[in-house]
């Protein structure tokens, strides 16, 4: 984890920028107060929440439209939220 308050909680997971967190395994965040909670997500920008299975949000200001964060694969999870 590098930045200012970026936490890189999950196994082989990446943070970077400021208060960022990469909580599920292999996820990462670049940007600000990003959070990815679902396995192998990435969440970049600024004030995105990613909780899908391997999806990717970018932009600003994006949640995720799963209710639960995803760490098994469903054909329902969006690849791609850009906003």
């Amino acid at each position: 984890a590098f930045g200012s308050n970026a936490k890189a909680e999950g196994d082989y997971s990446f943070a970077t920028g400021t208060s960022t967190s990469s909580e599920a395994y292999a996820s990462f965040t670049l940007g600000g107060l990003n959070t990815a909670k679902g396995r192998y997500s990435g969440s970049l920008g600024y004030y995105n929440i990613n909780k899908g299975y391997a999806a990717t949000v970018v932009g600003v200001h994006n949640d995720s439209i799963l209710l639960n964060d995803e760490i098994v694969q469903s054909s329902l999870t969006p690849l791609f939220i850009v906003g």
